[in-house]
């Protein structure tokens, strides 16, 4: 079994654009292309995951953030599994928060829940990830108090940038070693 890092899209790796329809707006975060290909560097599996809540009929978003997921993979040598719901039903199965793609994408790539991550930017991304018993690092960029609240109460760490998470995930993955 191998161990991977599940990520959020929008508020971990790029700035949720205001016009998602247009490729250009999507701006990734600085440095993800170095995490990325340290994660793999440390043997995580990259997989990145979450809804396409955006996807309307007849509209091109779901073309710009298909390039935009495009884009992400050509910054690191590791492969990145993709787990995107892009139903417009709100009971589909595989519609985060609920557990399904997480589960589907352990099964289906023989992740190990227990040392696997997850670092999340929304809710329904934490959610999701602890319903499959994954562990969360949270990152909070706004001032969101509530959502400051839950990353204290359930979240392993809370932190302010993808860098950081990475951080966290190194020195946890330290302490298995040492013991």
């Amino acid at each position: 079994m191998g161990k991977a890092v599940f990520m959020g899209k929008e508020g971990v790796l790029y700035k949720k654009p205001k016009n998602e329809e247009d490729f250009e707006e999507y701006i990734v975060y600085d440095d993800i292309a170095e995490n990325l290909t340290l994660l793999g560097l440390m043997g995580f599996s990259l997989a990145i995951i979450g809804n396409a809540k955006n996807d309307k009929p007849g509209a091109s978003f779901r073309g710009a953030h298909d390039r935009m997921l495009e884009a992400i993979t050509h910054m690191t040598p590791s492969p990145i599994v993709f787990g995107t719901c892009y139903h417009h039903d709100e009971s589909c199965e595989c519609r985060l928060p609920k557990a399904k793609l997480f589960l589907d994408i352990t099964e289906e790539y023989d992740f190990d829940i227990e040392d696997s991550y997850m670092i999340a930017g929304y809710l329904a991304q934490f959610n999701a990830a602890k319903k499959a018993g994954i562990k969360n690092i949270i990152i909070v960029t706004t001032g969101s108090s509530k959502w400051s609240k839950i990353a204290e109460e359930f979240a392993i760490a809370k932190v302010s940038s993808f860098s950081k998470a990475i951080t966290i995930i190194q020195d946890m993955a330290a302490m298995v070693i040492a013991l």
